[in-house]
């Protein structure tokens, strides 16, 4: 009786997606992946499901909203809501919306010119978070 086990080799994925053919793409790599995220030291996992955080007051339907995700660390992590005349931050770790601090004229800016939700434009570099209102 055979004492090795069965092994079957399977690609961790860690090089993500491609749209190439498959006789060109890199072993590590996918043509598709539904609900997976791609981890250097876990390979592909499965996505965690989607987690209800809370309503946003005073939204109207018709307008396209966005989000801008900020991760610092563990005890500091946010969401940017923004779209035409809407602009608010929610703070995930503490479970609640905050009024966004301005300085100066600095909301006269965001909101000059009407802006919609593909006007705005955000980097997060180290604890700061840029916005450019592009209008």
């Amino acid at each position: 009786m055979p004492t090795n086990k069965f092994v079957e080799r399977v690609p961790s994925f860690v090089q993500g997606m491609s749209r190439q053919a498959p006789s060109v793409r890199f072993a590590g790599q996918s043509a598709t992946a539904d609900n997976v995220f791609f981890n250097v030291v876990d390979g592909a996992r499965k996505r965690s499901g989607t987690t209800y955080l809370s309503s946003i007051v005073g939204g109207n339907p018709t307008v396209t909203y966005r989000m801008h995700k900020i991760e610092r660390d563990d005890e500091e992590e946010y969401l940017i809501v923004y779209g035409t005349g809407f602009f608010k931050i929610y703070d995930v770790v503490r479970n609640q919306w905050v009024d966004p601090s301005f300085e100066g004229n600095t909301e006269a800016y965001i909101n000059s010119g009407n802006p919609t939700a593909n006007d705005y434009k955000f980097v997060t570099v180290a604890d700061t978070t840029f916005v450019c209102n592009a209008k």
